[in-house]
């Protein structure tokens, strides 16, 4: 992804010069070396996972208690 932001804003030609200026960026990321990134994004999904844990157990426990109700309703039915 980076390596094709490299080619488009014309950085570098498409080929090996376009990979070394990527990775190059990459590692700069990583490493917090860039402007403005503070390594912010090195963990960017786990923080928001963990951040979003609560109301994903709250979704899907309202999920099952929702089907357990409604094959509460259809048992004997022969189906949902």
């Amino acid at each position: 992804m980076i390596e094709l932001w490299v080619i488009r804003k014309g950085l570098a030609p498409e080929g090996p010069e376009s990979r070394r200026a990527a990775f190059a960026i990459a590692r700069a990321i990583g490493q917090g070396r860039s402007s403005g990134t503070a390594n912010t994004g090195a963990h960017m999904v786990e923080r928001g996972f963990e951040a979003a844990q609560p109301a994903i157990l709250k979704l899907l426990t309202a999920m099952v208690e929702d089907l357990l109700e409604m094959l509460a309703r259809n048992a004997g039915g022969g189906g949902l």
